[in-house]
């Protein structure tokens, strides 16, 4: 007969509500900051700071609103 192996405290996957909470908060917070912060700002600062023309900043932000 074959026993079930005991897995450690360190081993077992998280499963508490405050984890499960924790997580999906800071996914979200990364989406929201990312699609209204960095987006918008993203062809500004490629046109200024890197000297990149500002319609080729604006083609990039618009393929990343696109994609997500």
């Amino acid at each position: 007969m074959i026993t079930p192996m005991r897995l450690t405290k360190c081993a077992r996957p998280p499963s508490s509500v405050w984890f499960t909470v924790l997580t999906c908060g800071v996914t979200l917070f990364t989406d929201t900051y990312l699609y209204a912060l960095a987006v918008p700002v993203l062809p500004y600062t490629l046109a200024n700071r890197a000297h990149v023309p500002e319609a080729d900043g604006n083609v990039l932000a618009q393929k990343y609103r696109l994609a997500s």
